[in-house]
């Protein structure tokens, strides 16, 4: 199970408030539902985060969506699992602010109240956009990835209003909006709530960075030996 995994599926053990699920949820049908005519569809390829959005719209909209589990088997064999809403699906778009008389709102900053509907949308974005790398298999990395440029660019001026500092790059026709500093990415941990998550990120950046400083030291202490042999 890799680390981005175990992260989401401690995001969705955590309880949250009802105001929060609201804007949880808007990400996640934003970003990523296939929105048709009377029906939303939703697959996950994790079962944490499928059950959680089943609970929100559940106690948001008082609907049970219609659950479907299929086994994969193309590469590896997984279960994924598919949320389809077919009714209610007018309210629930306008609900969460995405669609109105047929036509997609652009997502506006006024959409999002305090700063506890700003952390549960980014969370929402993560579950079902975000990945972020073992910090013990190489360099420190989180990213989002959108099909769309301008809902990268409101994730990322959101980011920065958050004092996150994230950057844009596009790679296969998608736009990714990645941080690179492991204070930035621990910071984020800690605002999703994973505190398991987030000890083990902290031990592994202590022990590189003390890991680190003892090369560095070495490497000086060679160099001045080789001086001095040299004077």
């Amino acid at each position: 199970m890799t680390f981005s995994t175990k992260l989401k599926e401690e995001i969705c053990s955590e309880d949250i408030e009802r105001v929060s699920m609201f804007s949880e949820l808007s990400a996640i049908i934003r970003y990523d539902a296939t929105i048709k005519e009377n029906m939303i569809t939703l697959v996950f390829e994790n079962a944490s985060v499928a059950r959680r959005v089943f609970k929100d719209i559940k106690s948001c909209f008082n609907y049970s969506p219609h659950i479907i589990v299929r086994n994969q088997k193309r590469l590896r064999a997984k279960q994924i699992y598919i949320l389809e809403i077919h009714d209610k699906t007018k309210e629930i778009l306008e609900r969460l602010n995405i669609y109105k008389d047929q036509k997609k709102l652009a997502m506006k900053r006024e959409y999002l109240g305090d700063p506890e509907e700003m952390v549960a949308y980014v969370r929402g974005t993560f579950l079902v956009t975000g990945s972020v790398s073992d910090p013990t298999t190489g360099g420190y990395h989180l990213e989002y990835v959108f099909s769309d440029l301008e809902d990268a660019r409101f994730m990322s001026k959101l980011l920065q209003e958050m004092k996150f500092d994230s950057k844009i790059a596009e790679r296969n026709n998608r736009y990714l909006i990645y941080m690179k500093s492991s204070e930035e990415i621990s910071d984020m941990i800690r605002m999703f709530g994973a505190s398991n998550s987030l000890f083990y990120f902290e031990d592994v950046r202590i022990y590189r960075d003390h890991k680190n400083m003892v090369n560095r030291l070495n490497n000086c202490e060679i160099a001045n030996q080789e001086k001095t042999t040299k004077t």
